[in-house]
């Protein structure tokens, strides 16, 4: 959503927008494309998109405020990109998370031009010396509110999930906390010196950062598959496959203790059908390695 109130959507098939949520506006100029991400600048003002799919030359794109039309920038030749984000404190920091099709070795690539072009720190022989430790995808967690060149990044892979700091605008990174499941829930605090971080599963929780994201301890055990921090309360949606867990959650003392407040028992209506799927899809997912 931008600071104008206008709903932006990202689909298979391109982009949608809505002022009020019942007249909906497609974007022509990227008619057909795939969206794989979208965000907004720092100011809320001027959107985001990036597009591809294998075997298509994918794209980012730019929507400006007042502008009619978005406008093509970066060409992503064979790039399967993960996430774009960009700098709350400088609008011309540009950061994507991707890797070639041909790998699972995730990267980060930075732009310095507003999303004009990306280049990349971390090649194909160099994840062990820029701080991973194993072959996965990156997810751009969060840039610093006031240092563009600081930033987290969600990385998952085989033996489970790392989330990796950088202060040198994705040159380099160190690992600040591991985890043997998947990292799905993740958020910040408005001024950005508190930092969420979860696992899907309870036994290995969520954690909380009080330094920017330079460490991490274990506040509660919850488990977790989104966050949200508002100014005052974190919200938490529970694992559904986990039986009896919490659909929302909020916690008031940031993450040390959490409220219910809703869960998939409270929803009125005839469930049975969806009620046995959630229930099976969790017997296999508990199933997998």
């Amino acid at each position: 959503v931008t600071r104008d109130g206008r709903l932006w959507v990202g689909l298979e098939t391109g982009v949608t927008s809505s002022p009020d949520g019942c007249k909906f506006d497609r974007s022509p100029e990227l008619e057909g494309e795939t969206v794989k991400d979208i965000t907004t600048d720092g100011k809320g003002e001027t959107v985001y998109v990036v597009t591809g799919q294998p075997g298509k030359t994918g794209y980012v794109w730019r929507h400006k405020p007042g502008a009619t039309a978005f406008e093509k920038l970066a060409q992503l030749d064979d790039l399967n990109v993960m996430t774009i984000d960009v700098a709350p404190s400088n609008s011309e920091r540009v950061y994507l998370s991707a890797q070639p099709y041909s790998t699972i070795r995730g990267r980060i690539y930075r732009s310095d031009d507003g999303g004009k072009t990306f280049t990349t720190d971390i090649g194909d022989g160099g994840a062990s010396s820029s701080g991973f430790k194993a072959d996965g995808l990156l997810f751009i967690g969060a840039i610093d509110k006031t240092d563009p060149n600081r930033l987290l990044s969600r990385h998952l892979h085989a033996q489970g999930s790392d989330l990796m700091l950088s202060k040198d605008g994705g040159k380099t990174f160190e690992n600040v906390l591991s985890i043997k499941s998947a990292m799905f829930g993740f958020a910040w605090s408005d001024d950005g010196k508190t930092y969420w971080a979860a696992s899907g599963l309870k036994e290995d929780g969520l954690f909380r950062s009080d330094d920017r994201g330079a460490h991490f301890k274990l506040v509660s055990n919850e488990g977790v598959l989104w966050l949200h921090s508002s100014p005052k309360t974190l919200f938490i949606c529970g694992n559904p496959f986990t039986y009896g867990q919490t659909t929302i959650a909020r916690s008031d003392d940031r993450g040390a203790t959490v409220t219910p407040i809703a869960k998939f028992s409270d929803i009125k209506g005839a469930l049975g059908c969806t009620n046995i799927c959630v229930e099976f899809s969790g017997l296999r997912s508990a199933a997998r390695p």
